[in-house]
């Protein structure tokens, strides 16, 4: 048994894993008023937590992108070898 399949050590990685998102968005929120951004669409990252919601909702997306394409263009039935 692996060290990551006992309950207890899962649920401490979870425990740490949110408590880092929880930090980042602090600092974020913190930190937001001493860069300085030069893009034309700069308004839409001074809102709070939009990296971090950004980054979440690509991997999202790109979970869902990779997990059809290999549905239809990776897996190949059952009997494909005989």
């Amino acid at each position: 048994m692996g060290y990551l399949d006992e309950p207890k050590n899962l649920a401490l990685l979870k425990k740490l894993f949110y408590a880092s998102l929880v930090v980042l968005i602090l600092l974020e929120l913190i930190l937001m008023g001493i860069r300085e951004t030069h893009l034309s669409l700069a308004h839409i990252a001074e809102f709070p937590a939009f990296h971090a919601i950004f980054g979440f909702v690509g991997c999202v997306v790109m979970v869902f992108v990779v997990k059809f394409l290999g549905h239809q263009w990776l897996m190949k039935e059952e009997d494909y070898y005989d």
